[in-house]
């Protein structure tokens, strides 16, 4: 791998992962339909694997339930990305510690497709917050911001501008 330029935090579900499934209370945990669940798009894992490559990259997710961590591990291998590509998997992360933790940790890049936690983002986060649209949530679709993006391609080139802009 190259030299880390930037640290990057990616939420999991609805950034990585498809965001539109929803699993009920009594069905989270459940690793069958988890490792069911496809990435955001089909250059999810192509891109995802280079930032990898050249950047460090954290998943901050609030997923909670005891084997949570292991299924990401499963469904990453599932993806072809082996989970030490990765600088850190940090889960049981409170939607609204997320901008703090990524902060602390120097994060470059941070996104999020949660409305509540990307306006936190947008407001006090000292980089570059980027808002992956989420079809299914209106919540999310009612945010009105030009850092949305809708297409793991779209995030890399905005990522790729970024790094030109503050790392060149």
């Amino acid at each position: 791998p190259g030299k880390a330029h930037m640290r990057i935090c990616l939420d999991l579900d609805g950034v990585i992962a498809d965001g539109s499934t929803y699993f009920p209370e009594e069905q989270r945990g459940a690793l069958d339909l988890y490792l069911a669940t496809a990435p955001y798009d089909s250059d999810t894992a192509r891109i995802l694997e280079g930032l990898c490559l050249h950047h460090e990259v954290f998943i901050l997710t609030a997923r909670h339930y005891r084997s949570g961590l292991g299924d990401i591990i499963l469904w990453l291998q599932r993806l072809g990305i082996p989970y030490q590509f990765f600088a850190g998997i940090l889960t049981y992360v409170e939607p609204s510690a997320k901008v703090d933790i990524a902060t602390a940790l120097g994060a470059s890049v941070f996104v999020e497709d949660h409305p509540l936690t990307f306006k936190q983002a947008a407001t006090s986060f000292p980089g570059l917050a980027l808002l992956m649209n989420n079809p299914g949530w209106l919540a999310n679709l009612a945010v009105a911001t030009p850092n949305r993006v809708s297409s793991w391609l779209e995030l890399q080139e905005r990522i790729n501008q970024f790094e030109r802009k503050h790392f060149s």
